[in-house]
Order: C-alpha cells, then structure tokens, then sequence
C-alpha cells in the first residue's frame, strides 16, 4: 500500500486541476507519479524508522519487560494476548481485555499494554524471551494524516527536481526531452520532520 495514490498527490500538486496530460518526448506525468510513489514510502520509512502496513492478522511475540508496560507493534485490533507459563510444556495463559489497557487511548492503532492491578492476576509482565505473545490485526486501517501530508511534499520535491517537471511545465522547444531520472535524492528538513515528528519514536503512555 502506498502512502498516497495518484489522485490525492495530483490534488495536492494541482488544486485547480491544471495538471500537464502527457508530453510525447516523456509519457504522462501520471505514470511519472506512479512510478516513484514507492521511492516515497522508501524515504519517509528511513527517516521514522519503521513502515506504515496495512492491517492485517498475525501472531507475534514479545519479551516480557517486568513492568506493566508492554510495547507491541501497532495493531488496529486484539484478538488474543497469552503469556508463557512453563516453556517446557509450551502452557500459556491468557490475559484477558479486562486486565489492561490499551494506549493511545484515543487514537489508534494500539502500540502498548499496560496491565491493570485491580483484574489481572499478574501485576508485571514476567521477564523472558518471546514469553508473550498477541495474535491481532497489525499494521494500519489507514496510512496517519502527517504521513500523508509528508509523502505528498516529498513527492513535489522530488518532481520538482526533475528534468522532467521543467519540460513538461515550460515546454522549451529548444530542451532535448531527457527520460526521467532514478531515485532523486530528497534533502529532509525541520519541515518534514515537524510533520512525522509523533512517528519518529514511541511515545510513552504517561506524560
């Protein structure tokens, strides 16, 4: 899934939707667009340091921390959550939705439990490799609005330094049409990260 379709970067480009069709020397802007949406989504994960997937259900595995605060990868549901009571008969018991807390309160997907002391039987999670374990769907159920906004201005600067936005846009007949190029290095700013900057590392789930 990329972070932004055709559609919404054409809009962002082009709000009164003068956008240039095609140029015969080039193609169409469009599969320009298409083409380097990946390179994107390449370099915001570089920068935060982690993908924005679409959800979908899978089993993971955590180490157990010892406190009442277990970080787990975003997942925009829980089905299950178990920890491991005796790995030599692989036992595990469950913890149910009852006995902890999800955080972001308010704003999903979950990237973190926290157990409750007054219903669970446990009050930390036991120390331990891979000693517990969450089955949900993770990922997301829509890419975060900064993400977009981010990959939208990337997307510009990238057009922009292209050979292909000056022929396109002034149409100089004296300009040799050049093929688009590669991968065009993006020089990240305060302004980019100002815009991913709730993204770059966990928050914690008090203060």
């Amino acid at each position: 899934m990329a972070y932004i379709t055709l559609n919404e970067v054409k809009g962002y480009l082009f709000p009164r939707g003068d956008a240039p069709a095609a140029d015969s020397g080039l193609g169409s802007l469009d599969a320009w667009i298409m083409e380097h949406l990946p390179e994107v989504d390449a370099v915001i994960d570089e920068h935060v340091g982690h993908s924005f997937p679409t959800a979908a259900t899978a089993t993971k595995y955590y180490v157990g921390t010892g406190t009442d605060t277990l970080w787990i990868d975003p997942v925009v549901t829980i089905a299950s959550v178990h920890y491991l009571t005796n790995r030599a008969t692989d036992t595990w018991s469950e913890i149910t939705s009852a006995e902890y807390y999800t955080w972001p309160y308010n704003d999903p997907p979950t990237q973190c439990l926290t157990l409750d002391p007054s219903t669970s039987n446990i009050s930390r999670w036991p120390v331990g490799l891979r000693n517990v374990r969450v089955v949900g769907s993770f990922g997301y159920s829509t890419v975060p609005t900064a993400i977009q906004r981010a990959a939208k201005e990337i997307l510009r600067r990238m057009l922009m330094r292209s050979e292909q936005f000056r022929t396109l846009f002034y149409q100089d007949s004296l300009a040799t049409p050049a093929m688009p190029e590669g991968a065009l290095p993006v020089l990240w700013d305060d302004e980019l990260t100002a815009l991913v900057k709730d993204y770059t590392a966990k928050r914690m789930p008090y203060g």
